[in-house]
């Protein structure tokens, strides 16, 4: 039964669920509908219906049904199998497969302005292309970087930086690397044109949300409707609490009328 984790950039574990044995074609999306809901915690780049995946046998395939698509070690694709390692980028969203499956240990930290305030972003397992777009794995959103400007090859705790063209500078602490694929360690700093960032070892945590799934997903005889429920009821809870707070309420002060009437 595939492990499954869905995170955020900064490497905050938004949603764990296991492939069943019952299951045969399950859509992951920011609708409630979904059979992983992802709303309340993904923001409208995540199409309401993102992901599908099928079973085939003992075999699991991704298929991308989202309008920004899906990408496999910085390749777009349409299907591709489900397999453990894999790490699958939608928006500034990550599905990782396998149970060990999971952030690298570094992330990459910008301490410039940016346009979007965002300054830390993980690195992932496999190839992550940096640049201005947010179209990226790790997005630096300077006037100068260009839209995707390199490339980063994560293999345990070894990094290299490959730049995508010739005429976008690329410098790992001062000296300059062009194209060339070359080695880059925690504590090195990568200029992008004149935008710095560093390589530092991450902190991981997780939301809250995710804890709350993990309790249900503990039993072995969860379900992907188990993941649906859960992520449902949180708000039915609240007004049926405050339903009967409001009854209660009511039958206190028909009881103190009734006894004021007797006694007085």
């Amino acid at each position: 039964m595939p492990d499954c984790s869905i995170y955020n950039y900064l490497g905050e574990r938004l949603r764990h669920f296991k492939l069943g044995t019952t299951e045969f074609n399950v859509v992951i999306g920011r609708a409630s509908s979904c059979d992983v809901s992802l709303k309340g915690v993904v923001d409208n780049t995540v199409s309401r219906e993102h992901i599908r995946i099928k079973r085939n046998g003992v075999n699991w395939m991704l298929e991308s049904i989202g309008n920004c698509g899906v990408f496999l070690n910085a390749e777009r694709i349409k299907s591709a199998p489900l397999v453990d390692g894999s790490v699958f980028r939608f928006s500034q969203y990550f599905l990782c497969v396998g149970e060990k499956t999971k952030p690298s240990p570094f992330d990459v930290v910008c301490d410039e302005h940016t346009e979007d305030n965002r300054h830390r972003s993980v690195i992932w397992p496999g190839v992550n292309t940096i640049g201005a777009s947010k179209d990226n794995y790790i997005t630096v959103r300077t006037e100068d970087v260009a839209r995707i400007h390199g490339k980063i090859f994560s293999d345990g705790e070894h990094l290299e930086y490959e730049g995508i063209h010739s005429s976008y500078e690329s410098a790992i602490n001062g000296v300059s690397v062009g194209t060339a694929r070359t080695e880059l360690k925690e504590g090195d700093e990568l200029m992008m044109a004149e935008t710095t960032v560093r390589i530092v070892r991450g902190v991981r945590s997780q939301m809250q949300v995710s804890s709350m799934m993990d309790n249900d997903l503990h039993n072995p005889n969860a379900t992907m409707s188990s993941v649906k429920r859960v992520a449902k009821t949180p708000f039915g809870w609240i007004i049926a609490l405050m339903i009967v707070l409001l009854l209660c309420l009511l039958i206190f002060i028909l009881f103190a009328n009734t006894l004021y009437q007797l006694l007085f």
